[in-house]
């Protein structure tokens, strides 16, 4: 037998009465060039022995006993287990209308090899097999109408192998729609599509058991597959999405220097899970983020739909443990924030967006409230409580693991302790706690919890007595000295602000001295962005490694090695460099650079180095007429054209 050129998957969960139609419409194929794997996935009644018979003597066909309870792990152990280039998932229920239809699909695809997926008309069926009506959906394809929540492609259709690697494959946390959540990531990548006949050779039964008859009938809502998509509805899509790009194309950004460094630690039984928490990565609303996997799962991880993901590979002789895992994360971060993230749980799109803004806010650390869920039913939301001493003490581990601290932070209380077998998260907020490093409470469910799928969770029942006397040996007399935590107030009524002449006086009680210092710790940031006081939490401005300013003696003493003593500063006078007298004769093109030199400071050429606040697209500017300058007076137009144009900001 040749190489398979398609691998079609057959998902069957109770359909013993269906499977063999749908096994028959694939046998009759005139592509008989084909493999073909009937995953049985926790079926109670017959199957098992009707596909066996069904496929009996054709060893094109197998059948597979899985113990998912997941229609995407179904489909997409099966498509794994295939090697052909092109892919086709029918569910057991459903049938292939006619014998063309693989050899009319794929050979839409090898035509334009632009394509991920190619697909057919409708013909609906009842529970009998007997065929009614064909609908006008679809109707050819439009990735901007995929955008704008319309599907357009069919649960029946053939796509690439290339485009099932690449996009991550099916999303197991859709539980329904998981199609179309994979159609809308095919085309985030570049991946288009294809009606390739408006003939309706796809069969689709209509049964009170299949499993969108929940929505139709309004039992559990249809979710919305765009969630992680935010480019679908901001418009910020990456730079090889489909659809009408402004100006011809979707922008290119730069990420070289991202605000946010996440950290998923992936330990032994969470890598089937891993997808779907790098999938919510992506799906951020804010973009400027690294992702960092590392991999204590004592094997080697496919990451091919994530190559954004930077791997870190623990010793496969042994597993490390989740403390060690993400302090070796938190060694390669670049980024001034840090997100530690389980591999079995999921951020909500909003998460870096919220978390930032109420640092910048506040000044403290941020976490969020959060979600359980089963099998996309029954959402329970779980408050955190609000941020005080008396909350700690009350239960020391007030939220999660997942929320946003400053990497300097993080690494000032000396991360996490890697002695510990559990708690070790607990144990860091209460350093960063008893050092004067304080949260903020986010009052919104932005992290999805896992509750079923902690191994280390349900292990840590044995190790919490110890942990409970260690608690209180380490922090005990921190909790009973202290009737509030140990940020830096502003006097009573006062709203904290930088050191002037004007307020040194009413401040000192509290803030102490207005001193005069250098940023030269190792988490600044060389480029100006948003700048806070260690302890203050004052905000003075937009600040970068090397910048001489006056802040609070409290943040001097406080900071650690972020500030620099700068005692009578002066600067010398430089001596101006008078250029050379230009030639006498220029013939410059319209289009010919001849000041390189832009009003801002910035080098024309060479990208504008974004920063956090500020990133831009490299859309180039629009081209501006010359503007007439009148002599010793420049218009207002013409010192903007010097500057150069402004890109607008883009998304991932």
């Amino acid at each position: 037998m040749n190489k398979p050129l398609v691998t079609v998957v057959i998902p069957c969960h109770n359909y013993a009465r269906f499977v063999v139609d749908a096994i028959r419409s694939v046998q009759v194929q005139t592509l008989n060039n084909l493999e073909c794997f009937i995953v049985n996935d926790c079926s109670t009644d017959n199957s098992h022995e009707v596909i066996a018979q069904a496929i009996q003597g054709d060893k094109r066909f197998m059948i597979v006993d899985v113990d998912f309870g997941s229609l995407s792990a179904t489909r997409n152990y099966g498509l794994s287990l295939g090697t052909a280039p092109y892919l086709c998932c029918l569910d057991a229920d459903d049938e292939m209308g006619n014998e063309e239809y693989l050899e009319v699909m794929v050979s839409a695809l090898e035509k334009d090899r632009t394509l991920g997926v190619a697909f057919s008309s409708i013909q609906v069926m009842d529970e009998n097999g007997k065929l009614g009506h064909v609908p006008n959906w679809p109707n050819g394809y439009d990735f901007d109408q995929q955008c704008a929540h319309i599907n357009q492609v069919t649960s029946l259709c053939v796509f690439t192998r290339k485009m099932w690697e690449r996009a991550g494959g099916f999303r197991p946390y859709f539980r329904y729609a998981e199609d179309a959540d994979f159609w809308t990531t095919g085309g985030m990548i570049g991946f288009g599509g294809i009606h390739a006949t408006t003939q309706p050779w796809f069969h689709y039964r209509l049964h009170n058991k299949s499993a969108s008859q929940v929505h139709r009938t309004g039992e559990i809502p249809e979710p919305d597959w765009l969630e992680f998509h935010p480019g679908a509805k901001d418009g910020k899509r990456p730079f090889a999405a489909g659809g009408r790009a402004p100006r011809g194309s979707w922008p290119v950004r730069f990420y070289h220097e991202p605000e946010v460094s996440i950290i998923i630690p992936v330990g032994v039984g969470h890598e089937q899970w891993l997808g779907d928490a790098l999938h919510s990565v992506e799906g951020q609303t804010h973009r400027y983020w690294e992702c960092i996997v590392v991999n204590d799962s004592g094997h080697k991880l496919d990451l091919t739909g994530f190559p954004w993901a930077r791997v870190i590979e623990c010793n496969y002789l042994f597993t490390w443990g989740a403390g060690v895992a993400r302090n070796l994360g938190a060694k390669v971060a670049k980024a001034p924030f840090l997100v530690f993230l389980d591999a079995d749980d999921l951020l909500k799109p909003t998460f870096l967006e919220d978390t930032l803004a109420a640092y910048q806010k506040h000044g403290r650390y941020a976490y969020v409230d959060w979600l359980t869920h089963d099998k996309m039913t029954n959402w329970q939301v779980h408050p955190t409580p609000e941020y005080s001493l008396q909350a700690v003490k009350d239960k020391p581990s007030i939220h999660p693991i997942t929320c946003l601290i400053p990497q300097k932070w993080f690494w000032d209380v000396g991360g996490f302790d890697e002695q510990m077998p559990a708690f070790e998260d607990v144990d860091l907020f209460m350093k960063l706690l008893t050092h004067g490093y304080c949260g903020v409470r986010v009052p919104k469910p932005l992290l999805i919890y896992n509750l079923d799928s902690g191994y280390r969770r349900k292990g840590s029942d044995a190790y919490r007595p110890t942990f409970e006397a260690l608690l209180k040996k380490r922090y005990g007399k921190f909790m009973e000295d202290h009737q509030m935590c140990d940020c830096v107030q502003p006097p009573k009524g006062k709203t904290p602000m930088a050191p002037t002449p004007e307020n040194a006086a009413e401040f000192k009680e509290t803030y102490g001295d207005m001193v005069l210092a250098k940023l030269v710790g190792r988490f600044v940031p060389e480029a100006p962005a948003t700048f806070r006081g260690p302890a203050t939490r004052v905000l003075y401005g937009r600040r970068a490694k090397g910048d001489i300013f006056y802040i609070w003696q409290a943040d001097l003493e406080n900071g650690g090695d972020t500030f620099e003593l700068v005692n009578n500063y002066t600067t010398e006078p430089q001596a101006t460099e008078v250029p050379p007298p230009p030639p006498l004769e220029v013939d410059l093109s319209p289009n010919e650079v001849h000041n390189p030199i832009m009003g801002n400071g910035q080098v024309e050429g060479l990208p504008h180095k974004p920063t956090v606040g500020e990133r831009q697209d490299t859309v180039p500017p629009e081209v501006t007429k010359p503007t007439k300058v009148v002599k010793n007076t420049p218009s207002k137009s013409a010192a903007k054209n010097a500057k150069g144009g402004k890109a607008t900001k883009g998304t991932k």
